[in-house]
């Protein structure tokens, strides 16, 4: 039987440059992040996650608590709707199942007002098979 260390533990325990972290645990992204200690994640320049299940209404504050806190430290600079699940619509706002976002540090980089509509040029279904998500214009 192996031996679980918590997610603070083992972080501090590495000691290294942090570039990126990278979350992609399905649904247990806001159980881990509502955890994780602000000065640990301040410490990645960048961080990619894939957000899941944002429409669910009992998860509501604990996801506005974890968006709160990766917006005291990171700017959102990206974000591109999964297209392998179903998404809702209110108005003009689309949210997908699984939306994957892309923060960056705010003490590493400077930011400039965007208004792009997404999804970019460069971004690639992930079910090639499918329609791909639009979601619009997000001011990030």
């Amino acid at each position: 039987m192996g031996i679980f260390i918590g997610s603070n533990r083992l972080l501090d325990r590495l000691r290294t440059i942090r570039d990126i972290l990278k979350m992609d645990i399905e649904q247990l992204e806001w159980d881990a992040l509502i955890n994780l200690d602000e000065k640990i994640l301040n410490q990645f320049r960048q961080m990619v996650f894939e957000f899941h299940n944002l429409y669910n209404p009992r998860r509501y504050s604990q996801i506005c608590k974890v968006l709160e806190k990766l917006n005291k430290t990171h700017q959102c600079v990206h974000v591109h709707g999964n297209n392998y699940a179903p998404r809702r619509c209110s108005n003009t706002l689309v949210m997908p199942y699984a939306l994957e976002v892309l923060y960056a540090r705010k003490e590493s980089y400077e930011f400039l007002p965007s208004q792009h509509f997404y999804p970019r040029e460069f971004d690639m279904p992930c079910n090639p098979d499918a329609d791909k998500t639009v979601l619009g214009y997000w001011n990030l």
